[in-house]
């Protein structure tokens, strides 16, 4: 019985046959000065045609198995970290929710108080990291976009700004808004934009210096709405511009000023902006600070398969 794999070993040996014959035969007649048969002409290109299909094949079959070993490898590790992720959220959140009632109590000893913040900031850090987790395991998804709606982009902002305004008031940041378009509303994923937004507006509150300036600026046009967050901070050095939008990857000015970080929230915020049908372009300049521009669509008609990790 012949299967496919011997069934091309064959289909390869009779080309091999083919060839052969055929090379010969034109040889023997130029040198004989015999008129080359057509026929000899035609039997080597089918010969050579074998071959190439053949080899073709296997190499689709062998990309093509590489492909699926990978997806498979994938999502193996996409599920664990989402079951990992999921299981570490509730008792953080109940970690955090303790330390904080904790802390609010009076007359608690000193040193006490200071091994109730040193708990509360790391368990914020690490529902931080969970939750980051989770938002990537989502973008894994072929369409990451869930129920679409309009929705006022300057109201999420303000919410944004409102969650981040502790930080904003500890750094003394003079914060600044302008809304000049006369079109605000576009219909998207609320809970992915404003995600997009909040991972801005932290990175911009985190990494800016002290009594620095923070600027969001709306705009419009016939088809898009523009959204510009742009601080004073610390800003990007130059040989690293490349790889921001890189998963895991943060600046060195970065890792020495905060070194706890897990480098994942300008890739989210790229991979939805791509989802979204948009445009994301970040300009930073060390020691000056750093602009991000989102471009998106009115109207999100369909989710782009977010770029591979």
């Amino acid at each position: 019985m012949f299967n496919k794999k011997n069934l091309e070993v064959f289909a390869v040996f009779i080309a091999g046959l083919l060839i052969s014959f055929c090379t010969l035969g034109i040889i023997t007649n130029f040198i004989f000065h015999q008129t080359l048969s057509t026929l000899l002409f035609l039997g080597l290109i089918l010969g050579v045609n074998i071959i190439f299909l053949v080899w073709y094949r296997r190499s689709i079959t062998k990309d093509n198995e590489a492909f699926q070993k990978e997806k498979k490898d994938t999502d193996t590790q996409t599920e664990f970290i989402a079951f990992a992720s999921h299981q570490l959220r509730s008792p953080l959140v109940f970690i955090n929710f303790a330390s904080e009632e904790l802390l609010k109590k009076k007359k608690i000893p000193k040193d006490i108080q200071e091994i109730l913040e040193q708990i509360h900031t790391r368990s914020k850090r690490l529902t931080e990291l969970v939750n980051s987790l989770l938002n990537i395991t989502s973008l894994n998804h072929a369409n990451i976009m869930g129920a679409q709606k309009e929705i006022d982009i300057v109201i999420l902002i303000k919410e944004v700004v409102d969650e981040n305004r502790h930080d904003i008031l500890s750094k003394k940041l003079v914060y600044k808004s302008r809304f000049d378009s006369t079109e605000t509303k576009l219909s998207t994923d609320p809970k992915l934009l404003k995600l997009v937004i909040s991972n801005i507006v932290e990175n911009a509150v985190k990494y800016s210096h002290e009594s620095g300036n923070l600027d969001i600026t709306v705009l419009s046009d016939a088809k898009s709405l523009k959204l510009t967050v742009k601080d004073t901070g610390i800003g990007i050095p130059q040989n690293q511009k490349d790889q921001v939008f890189a998963r895991l990857f943060r600046a060195s000015n970065a890792r020495v000023l905060i070194p706890e970080g897990n480098g994942l929230g300008l890739y989210i915020v790229k991979a939805i902006i791509d989802a979204m049908n948009g445009k994301v372009i970040l300009n930073s300049q060390e020691n000056k600070g750093t602009e991000v521009l989102v471009t998106l669509p009115f109207t999100q008609t369909e989710a782009k398969n977010p770029a591979k990790p």
